[in-house]
């Protein structure tokens, strides 16, 4: 028998990744993982870390469908201040450029939110000198999940039987 919880409801991987290589294609750099921070050598580099997901916009009282938001902090580590704002800034405003967000769109994604760009700190860090500025974007997806109970009540159980 299948149980709703044998099946991964959501899919926070293709949702995220098309916002990721976006993020990748405007600023030239890697995007990594929050968690791998500490991990990389090398900089410039873009990374995200979503504050929040699944947040239902438009579902249905169950919350197997609808559309969805989240939340993602999008961090540039650079070498110079001057680097850091340009790449911030400019991600900035290509985040909000029509073209852009028709690109994600294509995707399934509607970008719904983009924050301004703020100085932020983060501590040991396996560099000299690190600048850091980043925002948070919003954005909003639709997910279609089917449990079991959903595939027995769209079951046609109606019989017509003929007059003879």
């Amino acid at each position: 028998m299948s149980r709703p919880f044998d099946q991964q409801p959501t899919d926070y991987d293709s949702v995220i990744g098309s916002l990721i290589s976006e993020i990748e294609k405007i600023t030239d750099c890697p995007v990594i993982p929050n968690e791998q921070i500490a991990e990389t050598k090398e900089l410039p580099f873009i990374s995200y870390y979503p504050l929040m997901y699944d947040d239902p916009v438009y579902s249905d009282p169950i919350i197997n469908s609808g559309q969805f938001e989240a939340t993602i902090s999008i961090d540039v580590f650079c070498k110079t201040l001057s680097e850091a704002m340009k790449k911030a800034g400019a991600l900035h405003v290509f985040l909000r450029d029509p073209y852009v967000r028709q690109e994600v769109r294509n995707d399934g994604i509607v970008i719904a939110s983009v924050e301004s760009p703020q100085g932020r700190a983060i501590n040991s860090l396996p560099f000299n000198s690190v600048h850091h500025h980043g925002f948070d974007v919003t954005i909003r997806y639709a997910r279609h999940f089917q449990s079991p109970i959903d595939q027995i009540s769209n079951v046609d159980i109606t019989t017509n039987f003929k007059e003879e």
